[in-house]
């Protein structure tokens, strides 16, 4: 039987992974992290690295969440949104700096995660067109030496589709299978000694005098430290924080396999594509001759019948040719994000921090400060005291009532 509870995106079909067994009994280790994505796995490798033992509980499988069912793009251009061109170009080599790293952890330790490298951001209006302009012209050299403004004839050497006016090639952005990737990691972790219980949904978190304990329906967990990185599921786990994170949507499909003649007439390259609307679409080949496409709803979830049918209509929008081209999987994503979009470190303890963050670099840093941070001299300064977020929903107005009026201004915001 399957251990599989969602339903499966393309990058697990073939993929083979280990069984890791649900925890039972009362155990005692040196940390305790609950969530197995990228925060949750990074910061158990970094409690590891230091010679603690470590257990990561998590309610479903490796990769169940936001982690293994994203569109597989790792961005590194969030600093060319900076007004200030010398704080664009310190983000930039900071976040250059960080992605080196995480490559080269990757691929010593033998990770294959399918890497590729580049990326184009698509505008689908002039004024999107001049923000390319603008981003392609910001930051330091090094990075702008790796971007290049597209206008619309020198895009249709990448992509063959009216609905774009302008794009930045950013070579320096990788793809990837995310699934892989993450599945690499968590082995690379149980290598350093990191137990994973799957199957361990947590159902009560006490912390008293320095000491953790951390209880699911089949055991019990002592520990010193604890990190939380259970994105959607946050406030399940810590009920406090329940109202610093709100919940997104985003959706995808893959077909079954292309002719490669009719892939190459519209999709001649194999850089990955992402506009820059807040309810965008994003698309990139797969090596099978296959074509990933996504939405996002941000607000609205449509898992269901329906939500093939709302992917095929941008689909047929985007490439007509491609429009009746048969899906072999489509699935939804959720994620977990502040109002500001930035990552979420908290303590609820001396020795406990709760993190989330969007993105596979992000996520990554994000797990292994919340796990330094959970070190005694830390929690005396308290360095994360002055990383406050916006309530969701703003205001104690009501979430439906919200979800409809941003959803409102951003629909015309992007049309803009």
């Amino acid at each position: 039987m399957s251990k599989q509870n969602t339903p499966p995106t393309y990058y697990a079909l073939d993929l083979v992974t280990p069984e890791r067994p649900a925890l039972t009994g009362t155990h005692t280790y040196d940390a305790v992290v609950v969530g197995a994505g990228y925060a949750g796995i990074s910061a158990a490798t970094t409690f590891a690295e230091s010679g603690m033992s470590v257990v990561v509980l998590e309610k479903d499988y490796v990769a169940a969440g936001a982690s293994g069912r994203n569109g597989g793009i790792l961005l590194l251009s969030e600093g060319t949104h900076l007004g200030d061109a010398d704080e664009s170009a310190i983000v930039d080599e900071s976040l250059g700096a960080a992605a080196a790293e995480f490559v080269t952890f990757i691929e010593d330790n033998g990770i294959d995660a399918d890497l590729r490298r580049g990326s184009i951001r698509l505008a689908i209006t002039k004024r999107q067109a001049a923000q390319l302009a603008q981003s392609a012209a910001a930051g330091s050299a090094e990075a702008r030496a790796g971007r290049t403004y597209l206008d619309r004839d020198a895009l249709t050497e990448h992509l063959q589709s009216d609905r774009y006016v302008a794009g930045l090639l950013e070579r320096d952005n990788i793809n990837l299978n995310p699934h892989k990737l993450l599945e690499g990691l968590a082995a690379h972790a149980e290598r350093l000694g990191v137990v994973i219980a799957e199957q361990s949904t947590v159902t009560g978190v006490r912390t008293s005098r320095g000491a953790v304990t951390v209880s699911t329906g089949g055991g019990e967990v002592h520990a010193e430290r604890l990190v939380v990185a259970t994105g959607t599921g946050t406030g399940q786990v810590v009920p406090r924080i329940r109202d610093l994170l709100f919940t997104g949507y985003s959706q995808i499909a893959v077909t079954e396999p292309i002719p490669q003649d009719t892939l190459d007439a519209v999709l001649p390259s194999w850089y990955s594509t992402s506009e820059i609307a807040t309810f965008s679409r994003y698309f990139r080949r797969l090596p099978d001759n296959r074509l990933l496409f996504g939405i996002s709803t941000l607000f609205d979830t449509i898992a269901g019948p329906g939500m093939a049918t709302q992917i095929r209509a941008e689909l047929r929008d985007t490439f007509p040719s491609l429009g009746d081209a048969p899906f072999q999987s489509a699935w939804e994503g959720a994620i977990a994000s502040t109002v500001e979009e930035t990552p979420l470190l908290e303590r609820i303890a001396p020795s406990a921090v709760v993190t989330s963050s969007n993105g596979v670099l992000a996520s990554w840093n994000a797990g292994r400060i919340a796990a330094v941070a959970t070190a005694p001299e830390y929690a005396a300064y308290d360095l994360l005291r002055g990383n406050r977020h916006t309530t969701w929903p703003p205001l104690h107005l009501p979430d439906r009532v919200v979800r409809t009026g941003a959803r409102g201004y951003f629909k015309i915001k992007d049309r803009l």
